[in-house]
């Protein structure tokens, strides 16, 4: 009997020892999950129009991942990545990088549309970028740029708040949308924060990556679950301000 016993007590201490070494055992994951929509007038933009982000980062070891499952509320998705890619993406966080690029590339859609010269931005650039500190890449350029011809032309391509007109896609330039991550996401935290009207690139015939592209991943969700709101597919952002245009 008392053998036993030792034996139990052996097992019973060494069970948090081991969970204690698995805890910190290095173990790289990303995760995703939903975040919320932003009007662009967060972003310093007198505009209706709003972008959306996600909440996403790494894990290095499973006492993170358990953490970070434990403490969201929302659906969360992880994927396996090395620790290479974890330092890479750090150190593009500690510029500003794509985000400041995303302003630039806006800015210049806004002048050419709407027939103001650049350097009438000034004030404009440095109101973004100091409002947007804490969002990373370049997805929300579309949507800046949507709301920054609001503010120079007075428009309002909400209808005075009639609708909820929410969207993601990169700027390749002053005019062509590019594909963007996390479409999935964002398309659920639009649809939780009910928008009617959701952008997403176009590219079916474009996209380069592996997997389904933004614009097949976007149909076929609000097709799976039966969404409310319309996937509006577009190229360039000529497209979504005719489409924006042509809203009753």
């Amino acid at each position: 009997m008392i053998k036993k016993e030792y034996r139990l007590a052996f097992f019973l201490l060494l069970i948090p020892f081991i969970v204690a070494v698995l805890a910190v055992t290095p173990h790289y994951e990303a995760f995703t999950t939903t975040g919320d929509i932003v009007p662009v007038k967060d972003a310093g933009i007198n505009g209706h129009v709003d972008f959306v982000y996600v909440k996403s980062g790494y894990t290095e070891n499973w006492f993170q991942k358990f953490a970070v499952s434990l403490t969201s509320k929302n659906q969360i998705e992880f994927h396996p990545v090395d620790k290479e890619t974890i330092q890479e993406d750090r150190r593009e966080e500690e510029t500003e990088g794509w985000r400041a690029i995303s302003v630039e590339r806006a800015i210049a859609s806004a002048s050419r549309i709407t027939g103001q010269p650049i350097e009438t931005f000034k004030e404009t650039r440095m109101r973004i970028l100091s409002e947007t500190e804490q969002y990373e890449g370049d997805s929300f350029g579309l949507m800046l740029a949507l709301g920054l011809i609001e503010e120079k032309t007075g428009e309002d391509f909400t209808k005075h708040g009639k609708y909820t007109i929410a969207g993601t896609g990169a700027l390749e330039d002053d005019t062509y949308v590019g594909s963007v991550g996390a479409v999935r996401h964002k398309l659920l935290t639009a649809e939780r924060n009910g928008a009617d009207y959701f952008f997403v690139p176009e590219d079916k015939d474009t996209y380069i990556f592996e997997g389904m592209s933004n614009q097949e991943e976007a149909e076929q969700l609000a097709r799976e679950r039966g969404m409310p709101l319309q996937i509006v597919p577009v190229a360039t952002i000529d497209e979504a301000l005719a489409f924006l245009h042509s809203l009753p």
